[in-house]
């Protein structure tokens, strides 16, 4: 145990991203189903909070507090309007949870994760002070290994599928029955997080170079795996991000790194189509709708009715998860497949607004350094990725996800206020036009 922690110490983006790489790996052997649900109850309560990914958290925050994290530094480090937005925010985001909520012990813990989430990003922003083109290059890495060894896992689970008439409603729900994924969307909404690393890591070659032979069987890889799960919302951020990558480094795209990314995608649509697609919601060919649902596979309807509950209560929201309770979960869903809704419909304005004043901060900071800091580059695409994506499902809902948009901004933050000379603040202060005169500034 002590030579692990020696090591983990000596290669900490090994350590992180070996874990965060296999977590999939590992819940894949444990929740295993061609249904919605595993059994027991409490064991599909396990897998339906992601408590795995929250334990990862839970024990990379633990370790940021054994080297020496402080709550009360980075609290402190803040402007007076970033903490009066802080406050608000703590001091609200909880309250129709608690007070309104018909399942208050679900909202509660549901709540109680952002927490969490919060308490990660600070532990990322300690304990990767000063983030290199190759600790990105090896946390890939070690995320790749991870897919390359589930892939296997999730073919053998569907060659292994019982016949639909020993199931207990006579079918088999092949899109939840992804091995440790509640849904084949989560699964392409990670492939495509990868993807958009190996694009943003990609973004400054010019030509081919055979030590990157990795990052073009990365990007290779999971686009195959992306467009074979059907997930739009996937495939277009992957899209926008060859048209947002120039515009937040403030540079033209070389023409190698645009016809390499168009051509493995081009492989990966047809080596996609040759996979196994069980029903019309795999591949790329779908045209997005289910049978008797419209384009956005029901989403508008969802959306409308979110709409109309916000306007209910749109200052202090209905609390976590409302639409489990509002809607007695007829369509079995838990939340509205929209980050801004999703927010506004648990929290309310108030706690929403304050969360946005923060958001705003953080990114204002990223994208005034994208262009000078090229560590940025990579990062911004996966946090760029899964807020576009967080337009269409709940990317903030699920931890899986939610953590991979933390650590990648609590990391940029990071990189910024090391070359800022702000290494024991959160890094959101306001940008100073004198930044670039700092020692060590690009």
């Amino acid at each position: 145990m002590n030579g692990m922690i020696g090591w983990a110490k000596r290669e900490p983006y090994w350590a992180f991203g070996l874990a965060l790489g296999f977590l999939p790996v590992v819940s894949a052997l444990l929740f295993r189903t061609y249904s919605h649900h595993v059994a027991p109850l409490w064991f599909e309560q396990i897998r339906q909070f992601d408590l795995l990914f929250v334990a990862f958290e839970i024990g990379v925050i633990v370790a940021a507090r054994s080297s020496g994290m402080s709550y009360a530094a980075a609290f402190q480090s803040l402007t007076k309007s970033q903490i009066a937005a802080l406050c608000l925010w703590l001091a609200t985001f909880w309250w129709s949870s608690v007070l309104v909520s018909e399942i208050p012990a679900f909202s509660i813990l549901r709540a109680f994760l952002w927490i969490i989430h919060l308490g990660f990003a600070l532990a990322i922003f300690h304990l990767f002070r000063d983030v290199t083109r190759q600790d990105l290059e090896t946390l890939a890495k070690a995320l790749l290994l991870g897919l390359v060894v589930y892939v296997p896992i999730l073919v053998a689970h569907f060659a292994m599928a019982p016949s639909a008439q020993s199931m207990p409603d006579g079918e088999i729900i092949w899109t939840s029955a992804l091995p440790g994924y509640l849904s084949v969307r989560l699964f392409g909404f990670y492939t495509a997080t990868l993807a958009a690393l190996a694009v943003g890591l990609l973004w400054d070659r010019h030509e081919y170079q055979r030590e990157d032979w990795w990052l073009y069987a990365m990007l290779a890889l999971s686009l195959t795996l992306t467009f074979w799960s059907g997930t739009r919302g996937g495939m277009l951020a992957v899209a926008c991000l060859l048209l947002a990558l120039p515009v937040l480094t403030r540079r033209r795209p070389s023409t190698w790194w645009l016809t390499s990314i168009v051509a493995i995608a081009i492989v990966a649509v047809a080596a996609s189509e040759l996979l196994f697609q069980p029903n019309n919601a795999f591949g790329i060919s779908r045209v997005g709708t289910e049978p008797g649902r419209d384009v956005t596979a029901g989403r508008w309807d969802l959306w409308m009715i979110a709409l109309d509950l916000i306007a209910q209560r749109p200052v202090l929201g209905w609390g976590e998860s409302a639409l489990v309770w509002v809607l007695q979960n007829e369509a079995g869903h838990q939340q509205p497949h929209n980050l801004a809704l999703q927010l506004l419909l648990s929290w309310g304005a108030i706690a929403t607004l304050a969360a946005a004043f923060l958001a705003v901060a953080a990114a204002r900071i990223l994208l005034r350094h994208a262009s000078r800091i090229p560590e940025l580059v990579p990062l911004l695409a996966l946090v760029l990725s899964l807020l576009i994506m967080s337009g269409a499902d709940g990317i903030l809902y699920n931890p899986r996800t939610a953590l991979l948009l933390f650590f990648a901004t609590a990391m940029g933050l990071a990189k910024v206020a090391r070359l800022r000379g702000d290494e024991e603040i959160f890094a959101i202060r306001p940008v100073s036009e004198t930044d670039s005169a700092l020692p060590g500034y690009p």
